[in-house]
């Protein structure tokens, strides 16, 4: 266990950015302690496994190229045959394909890791914890850095308004205000055209008991948040469903509903 607990702090120490402080030493300290005896709890190190390299460092990757991998050779220098039972990481980012077959002694597998950078910018250190027969493991890393990527507006609105106008919400739930108080949300929209656009807000009726900022330009493939806020009279009581009508470029598009009810 002394060892193991030695190798990984000294992993993080040559892996982890920025430099680190004694402040932050004395954390991962603690952390490294905490985290090995619960991984490790009743079980030991498969020394019958050799790794050819226990930590693989992908480079610079990109965010929007896709996913990684590495294999990862598992040799059995051990006189019985070992069976790798499952491997866990402490990020849904990381998926591992396993050997369907014990490792007989003097034979050797692979153990695919494979890494998602989408929506990860920056450096990455993961650990693998391999499980094996006997209560036994082994640990494997992958670390890298992914550079930042430009996503498609798509992936992260849902509706389309027309002309090019995307948004996060086609239907804004407040629940229940309060006569009297208001509520405010905010809504996402993005230019998905490759013209810049004037964007602007009709409410309808003119209801008085929703306001929403004013209007805004857009640029080809750009993003902008405006407010919307719900206060009802006093004298209001029930549910409510208003129609906030985008218009872009003079050009009415679909409706973005704003619902609500009152005590």
């Amino acid at each position: 266990m002394n060892h193991l607990l030695s190798f990984n702090f000294e992993y993080l120490l040559n892996t982890l950015h920025p430099p680190l402080t004694m402040k932050r030493i004395n954390l991962l300290i603690i952390l490294t302690t905490l985290f090995t005896a619960l991984t490790a709890n009743g079980q030991s190190v498969n020394e019958s496994i050799a790794i050819d390299c226990k930590i693989h460092d992908f480079g610079t990757i990109s965010e929007t190229g896709g996913k990684v991998s590495h294999r990862f050779r598992f040799s059995n220098n051990g006189n019985e045959p070992v069976t790798i039972l499952r491997a866990r990481a402490g990020c849904n980012c990381i998926s591992t394909s396993l050997p369907s077959q014990p490792i007989a002694p003097g034979s050797s597998a692979y153990i695919t890791v494979t890494f998602d950078p989408d929506y990860r910018p920056g450096h990455f250190s993961k650990e693998i914890v391999v499980y094996s027969n006997g209560n036994r493991y082994n640990r494997i890393w992958v670390k890298g850095d992914v550079a930042a990527g430009t996503h498609d507006l798509k992936e992260n609105y849902r509706y389309n308004l027309g002309a090019g106008i995307l948004a996060d919400y086609k239907v804004m739930n407040f629940a229940t205000v309060k006569p009297g108080s208001t509520t405010t949300k905010t809504l996402a929209v993005a230019n998905d055209s490759d013209r810049t656009v004037r964007l602007d807000f009709e409410i309808e009726r003119a209801d008085p008991s929703v306001t929403i900022d004013s209007g805004c330009i857009l640029k080809p493939h750009s993003e902008a948040s405006v407010n919307i806020t719900v206060a009802p009279t006093a004298t209001f009581a029930g549910p409510k469903t208003i129609k906030i009508y985008p218009v872009a470029d003079g050009r009415t598009l679909q409706p973005i509903e704003i619902t609500f009810k009152t005590r």
